[in-house]
C-alpha cells in the first residue's frame, strides 16, 4: 500500500469512528454499535470507500492485545488467584456444554462431524472486544458478573491452543501431524518463560533507565515493542497474541511505571478498538446477507439463544444473581473474532466449502453486530424486580 492510500484511509476511517460515535452518543446507542453500523456503511458493501477487509481486520486486532495488556496491569496476582475457580469451572464448562450443543446442532442439520466438531467449539467462544467494552461503558467491570465475564473469556483465550492443533489434524485424516502436539508444549513452555522473565523483570529494568534519563520516546518506544514482542511469542507457539499482552501487563507491579504505562496505551487502545469495531462491520457483506438470510439468520438465533441458556446456567450455578447471570448471558452471546481464524484454518484444509466458510464468517460478524442491542435488550430484563433474587450458594 503506498503512503498516500493508507494516508486517505486512515483520514477516513477516524473521521468516520469520531462522526460515528458523536452520532451514537447522541442517540444513546453506544460507541460499539454505532462504529459497527459505521463499518457496513463505509466498506466494500457500502460506500466502498475502504477496501481491503481482512487486511484492516487483521491490523485493528491490535486493539483486542492492547486491551487485554491493560487489564493485566490493573489486575494483581491474589484477584487472579481468586478467578481460577471461575476460569476453570464456570469458562471451562461454557466451553464444553455450548461448543458440544452447537456442535450436535451443526451435525444434525447435515454438517462433516469434523467441521461440526471445530466448528460447534470455535462459536462456542465471545468477542472479548465487544464484551469487555460494553462492560467498560456500563462500569461494570468489577462487579460480580463483570469479573466472571471476564474469567470466561481467559478461558475462552486459553483454548484456543487445542482448537487450533486440532484443526490440521482433522483435516489430515491420517494422524500425520501428530507431531505438532509433540512439539506444543516445548514452544508454549518456552514463551511463557520468556514473556514472564521478560514483564517481570526486564522491561521494568528497560522502563526505568528510560525514566532516570528523561527519555519519553524511549518509554513509548520500549513498551510498545513489550507488547508486540509479547505477542508475537505467544502467536508462535499457537497461543493467543491477547493471552501474551495479558501476562505481560501483569507482571509489571511498580506503581509509578504502570501509571506512565496507562498514559501511553489507554488512548490508543480506545482508538484501535474502534477501529476493530469498524473493521467488523466493513466483514458484513450485504449482498450475501441478502441472499442466504434465513440459513444466517437461523445460524445467529441458535447460537446465541444455545449460549444465553448455557451461560445464565453457569452463572447461577456459580453464584450470581439472576440479573449478573442474566446479564453476562447477553453480553457473552455472540461469536468471536478467533472465529475468522478459524474458519480459515478449516477452509484452508479443505473440509468446508468456500460458500459456507463466507456464511459461517458472516454469521459471526452479524452476532457480534447484534451484541450491543441484545445486551441493551437483556439490561432492561435485569431491571425486572423479580430478577434481584438472592444467588445461590456457590457450587
Amino acid at each position: 500500500m503506498k503512503l498516500h492510500d493508507f494516508l486517505w484511509t486512515a483520514a477516513i476511517l477516524l473521521l468516520v469512528i469520531g462522526l460515528a460515535t458523536q452520532v451514537a452518543s447522541r442517540l444513546r446507542l453506544g460507541a460499539v454499535l454505532g462504529t459497527l453500523v459505521a463499518g457496513v456503511v463505509l466498506g466494500p458493501h457500502g460506500a466502498n470507500l475502504a477496501h481491503d477487509v481482512d487486511r484492516a481486520r487483521s491490523f485493528t486486532e491490535l486493539g483486542v492485545v492492547f486491551l487485554m495488556f491493560s487489564i493485566g496491569l490493573e489486575m494483581d496476582f491474589g484477584k487472579l488467584t481468586r478467578f481460577k475457580r471461575l476460569v476453570f469451572g464456570m469458562g471451562l464448562l461454557q466451553i464444553v456444554i455450548s461448543g458440544s450443543l452447537i456442535a450436535l446442532l451443526m451435525f444434525l442439520l447435515g454438517g462433516d462431524y469434523r467441521v461440526a466438531l471445530i466448528g460447534g467449539f470455535g462459536l462456542s467462544l465471545s468477542s472479548t472486544a465487544i464484551a469487555l467494552k460494553l462492560l467498560d461503558d456500563a462500569n461494570e467491570r468489577y462487579t460480580p458478573h463483570g469479573e466472571a465475564a471476564f474469567a470466561t473469556l481467559l478461558m475462552q483465550d486459553l483454548a484456543v491452543v487445542p482448537l487450533l492443533a486440532i484443526v490440521p489434524l482433522l483435516g489430515s485424516g491420517d494422524g500425520g501431524d501428530h507431531v505438532s502436539f509433540a512439539t506444543a508444549a516445548p514452544k508454549i513452555a518456552i514463551a511463557l518463560a520468556v514473556v514472564i522473565v521478560g514483564g517481570r523483570w526486564i522491561l521494568p529494568f528497560l522502563l526505568r533507565q528510560t525514566l532516570r534519563f528523561g527519555n519519553p520516546p524511549g518509554f513509548v518506544a520500549v513498551t510498545l515493542l513489550a507488547v508486540f514482542a509479547a505477542s508475537l511469542i505467544m502467536e508462535w507457539a499457537a497461543l493467543s497474541m491477547s493471552l501474551g499482552a495479558f501476562l505481560l501487563g501483569l507482571q509489571i507491579r511498580d506503581d509509578t511505571i504502570r501509571r506512565r504505562i496507562e498514559s501511553v496505551t489507554v488512548p490508543a487502545t480506545e482508538i484501535m478498538l474502534a477501529l476493530f469495531f469498524v473493521a467488523v462491520g466493513m466483514s458484513i457483506d450485504l449482498p450475501l446477507m441478502r441472499n442466504h438470510w434465513l440459513k444466517i439468520g437461523g445460524i445467529v438465533l441458535a447460537v446465541m439463544t444455545i449460549k444465553v441458556l448455557v451461560i445464565y446456567v453457569l452463572g447461577r450455578a456459580f453464584g450470581l444473581t439472576s440479573r449478573g447471570a442474566l446479564r453476562i448471558a447477553f453480553l457473552l452471546a455472540q461469536a468471536g473474532e478467533f472465529c475468522f481464524v478459524l474458519f480459515a484454518a478449516i477452509s484452508a484444509t479443505g473440509l468446508g466449502r468456500h460458500n459456507l466458510f463466507n456464511i459461517a464468517v458472516l454469521g459471526v460478524s452479524v452476532s457480534m453486530a447484534l451484541t450491543p442491542i441484545v445486551a441493551r435488550l437483556g439490561g432492561r430484563w435485569t431491571r425486572i424486580p423479580r430478577l434481584d433474587s438472592t444467588p445461590p450458594e456457590p457450587a
